[in-house]
């Protein structure tokens, strides 16, 4: 029997493990901020399934500039009921 390629969902959670010795070098907030990021790629696992990457690296890049962004842009919109100068 032949051997099955790994699934890129197995890939990724492998990859993101990989990145926990990392974690555990880092302190209060950047530790915060490293766990919503891997929350963030785990959220969005389909997304990086479908950019179809053979370098898993790339895509959670990209998929981390993309939440960066849209965070940006949250940030950058006039909030409802504040009125502007």
């Amino acid at each position: 029997m032949g051997r099955s390629i790994p699934s890129i969902s197995n890939r990724l959670d492998a990859k993101l493990d990989e990145l926990q010795h990392f974690a555990k070098t880092l302190r209060g907030k950047d530790k915060e901020a490293f766990d919503e990021i891997v929350k963030d790629i785990r959220d969005h696992r389909t997304e990086i399934d479908a950019m179809n990457e053979p370098d898993l690296t790339g895509a959670i890049n990209f998929m981390a500039l993309v939440n960066l962004k849209r965070e940006i842009n949250e940030q950058k919109r006039p909030k409802a009921g504040l009125s502007s100068p």
